[in-house]
């Protein structure tokens, strides 16, 4: 998952008459200003209110105006509780630093139908959040539980953390992708790619990827070094990661909430 906290969730089309708008090539204070448009209207159904201010919260999240998007996120379960809505609300909870609120939603989103991708990504929040409670048991069941679901990269790479282990079962190392972006984060983590290598490997993403992937690649950097003892050098690379103004990635916030440990 190497986008924004929430982009799993953005730009969902419900078959006819999706909620999207017609321009593909709208930035985000277009979308804002046409999903706004869209409430305005009020004539809505229940399951497309709930789209749009479930597309409306995520565009907020995504610049990291997480207490912003929070209200539409909101509204959106409270006019459709699927599990997509249900998640989407978890993963703002998160980004608002609220871990009980978080692990409570993403919980009663596994009661809801959903597919195994959709169970696998609810797992490694659940992971995560687990983890940062110092749940460390349940952070393990979690995250592995949505390596057998779905051996995305960032699944993978938070199981390995969670486990505290450096290296993977051959069939699963042969599947992944280390060569591609976020790939080489795992080979980081497995001692296959210096830090040094890693960084150069963000210098080669086109530029507007690259605050991003910078910030990805520092917070494991640091998780490496606190793996290795390096404490001091760990909370160096936390601390550069809030001058990349990536805002609305889940390291930004994991980061802080390493300074606050």
């Amino acid at each position: 998952m190497r986008t924004p906290a929430l982009t799993c969730c953005l730009c969902v089309a419900l078959g006819v008459g999706a909620v999207t708008p017609a321009n593909a090539q709208y930035d985000e204070t277009s979308r804002i200003d046409y999903y706004r448009s869209l409430i305005g209207d009020g004539d809505l159904d229940d399951r497309r209110s709930g789209l749009v201010h479930r597309n409306l919260g995520i565009l907020f999240d995504r610049m990291g105006k997480f207490h912003t998007g929070y209200p539409h996120l909101k509204k959106a379960v409270e006019y459709d509780p699927s599990f997509e809505n249900h998640v989407a609300l978890g993963v703002s909870y998160i980004g608002q630093s609220n871990r009980d609120k978080a692990r409570s939603t993403l919980e009663s989103s596994l009661a809801l139908d959903h597919d195994a991708a959709g169970e696998a990504r609810a797992h490694y929040l659940l992971g995560q959040v687990a983890y940062y409670d110092g749940r460390m048991q349940a952070a393990r069941t979690h995250l592995s539980r949505a390596v057998e679901l779905d051996d995305d990269t960032f699944h993978v790479l938070w199981h390995l953390i969670a486990a505290d282990a450096t290296h993977l079962d051959a069939g699963l190392r042969a599947s992944l992708d280390t060569e591609t972006w976020p790939g080489p984060l795992v080979a980081l983590w497995l001692d296959e790619l210096t830090p040094k290598a890693l960084l150069s490997r963000v210098g080669e993403l086109p530029p507007h990827e690259q605050p991003g992937a910078e910030t990805e690649a520092r917070f494991y950097i640091g998780k490496i070094h606190q793996r290795t003892g390096r404490q001091s050098r760990a909370r160096r690379e936390f601390r550069k990661i809030e001058s990349l103004g990536a805002t609305g990635f889940i390291e930004n916030i994991y980061a802080r909430w390493e300074l606050e440990r």
